[in-house]
């Protein structure tokens, strides 16, 4: 499932996964920023307040994706769109998993999109 989307349902999960990728890596950086506010809150309310409320964004954001990742498949099922079954919220995390791991390997995404396929391994690390 590497390279350029061949059908609309390929296109579709691909810009799930990157929204899942987006999500989660802001929610990470949303995490840390929001420990460096306490750590430098220096008992200020304000300041914790304000750190409190990072979080407290932060897991809405995550709850509501996780939650649109459910309710997307029942939606498009109703909806009789085409390849339906595709937009499972498995296929959706296993499409992220495969485009992190082949960002994380160092090719980019010009090769992905050239050749269709990773050129590193393949295998479990």
């Amino acid at each position: 499932m590497y390279g350029q989307a061949t059908t609309i349902e390929e296109f579709v999960l691909l810009i799930l996964a990157v929204v899942v990728i987006v999500i989660f890596g802001g929610a990470i950086a949303a995490f840390f920023i929001a420990i460096f506010q306490f750590i430098f809150s220096k008992g200020d309310s304000e300041k914790i307040k304000k750190a409190w409320n990072t979080i407290r964004y932060m897991l809405l954001g995550i709850i509501l994706t996780i939650l649109l990742l459910f309710i997307f498949p029942v939606v498009f099922e109703r909806l009789e769109i085409p390849g339906h079954e595709q937009y499972t919220a498995q296929n959706i995390f296993e499409k992220a998993g495969e485009l992190v791991q082949h960002l994380i390997s160092g090719e980019g995404l010009e090769s992905m999109q050239s050749t269709g396929e990773p050129a590193g391994p393949t295998g479990p690390l």
